[in-house]
């Protein structure tokens, strides 16, 4: 991952990926993507290696379950995309026990990958609880997704962030994720 050419002399936005790096790298969890080195190329600017992911998102396979996609169907019953659910919740957990919140839950944060593993992407948005995330570069700036945001985010009042924002997030996921069974069990009756 690198950072955007346009953003590399905004010392926020510079620290802000520099730090997403290291707090995603000091979270070693079979369901939290790994990564392997940050650095600097002339070429390239700020970067970091990470897993290569290959799959879908939760995002992507919920939109096929809502279109009836044959292939989305087999792939995702209800049990699956219960266990799915419960893999986000043991990343999101052991990130919450070293004291981090991810801040932008949501499906299309969650890779499916080809063998079944459930990985959780994308913390960049993501908050070190306790006198050290007031200092983020995070806490600079108001960010999240709306309609998995918990009501601290759409205020922007960090001091307010702990595992109830996650928490919050992942009541939407889990509803998204059995809307689609729940409609199809009403439609049948």
């Amino acid at each position: 991952k690198v950072l955007h050419e346009k953003h590399r002399s905004n010392a926020l936005l510079l620290r802000a990926f520099i730090e997403e790096a290291i707090i995603t790298g000091g979270l070693e969890h079979p369901n939290i993507v790994p990564v392997y080195h940050l650095g600097y190329s002339d070429d390239l600017g700020p970067y970091y290696v990470m897993k290569r992911l290959d799959g879908i998102t939760l995002g992507t396979a919920l939109q096929g379950l809502r279109r009836n996609d044959p292939e989305m169907e087999a792939r995702f019953d209800l049990d699956r995309l219960l266990q799915i659910f419960i893999e986000v919740c043991q990343g999101v957990i052991y990130a919450h026990d070293r004291q981090v919140i991810h801040c932008d839950l949501k499906p299309n944060n969650i890779l499916i990958g080809h063998y079944g593993e459930v990985l959780l992407v994308d913390w960049g948005l993501a908050f070190v609880m306790g006198a050290e995330g007031a200092l983020q570069a995070r806490a600079q700036f108001w960010s999240g997704t709306p309609g998995f945001m918990a009501p601290e985010q759409v205020i922007g009042d960090v001091t307010q962030y702990d595992p109830r924002t996650d928490v919050w997030a992942l009541g939407g996921i889990l509803s998204a994720a059995t809307m689609p069974m729940a409609e199809a069990i009403w439609a049948s009756r």
